[in-house]
């Protein structure tokens, strides 16, 4: 497991890409959402690992 993860929540999908991106090149595990709705999906596993 990596210790370093982030969660991206953002609507705009070439702002969220780049970030995802920057990310993944310093060594972070990554998850990117567009919507509220999904982020309330996606945080509980993301909070587990």
């Amino acid at each position: 497991m990596n210790p370093k993860r982030l969660l991206i929540v953002d609507d705009e999908p070439a702002f969220g890409e780049f970030v995802r991106q920057v990310a993944l090149a310093l060594d972070y595990e990554v998850t990117v959402t567009k919507t509220v709705m999904r982020f309330s999906s996606v945080i509980p596993a993301f909070s587990r690992r």
